[in-house]
């Protein structure tokens, strides 16, 4: 039993400590030419993110939008940020972290509902390379 106490306590100790962090992977590099959607990514104990996007190959003049969709108890998905349209390679990262300030198409002073999805919106059916990562935090 004393161990069992002590396991708990070093739990929450570990659980209410601010070193937290995780990187993952939401969406793999590969070539995509249609609207592309994650599975439902569940929180643990973050309470926001940056979602890194990354496009490292573009068809010319079509767009493609990423956006972060929470999910509500009866499985509807409403969007908290939406990016800007992107045309070119590059790195976009898109913020949301509660009490951060907002930036139009680039972050939000929003928590990550329990569960959320990535969905990358495309113009066209032309073919752009890109990745979805996240790094989260409490």
């Amino acid at each position: 039993m004393k161990r069992f106490k002590v396991l708990l306590a070093t739990l929450a100790l570990v659980l209410s400590c601010n070193s937290y962090a995780a990187q993952d992977v939401i969406l793999a590099s590969a070539v995509r030419t249609g609207t592309t959607t994650s599975a439902d990514i569940y929180r643990t104990v973050e309470h926001g993110a940056h979602f890194v996007f990354v496009i490292t190959a573009v068809p010319g003049v079509d767009t493609v939008t990423p956006k972060i969709q929470g999910k509500d108890a009866l499985g509807n998905y409403y969007d908290i940020l939406i990016g800007t349209a992107l045309v070119a390679t590059g790195t976009t990262v898109l913020k949301i972290y509660p009490g951060i300030g907002a930036v139009a198409n680039g972050a939000s002073p929003d928590i990550l509902p329990d569960v959320y999805r990535v969905v990358v919106t495309h113009s066209a059916g032309t073919s752009f390379t890109y990745t979805m990562t996240a790094n989260k935090d409490n």
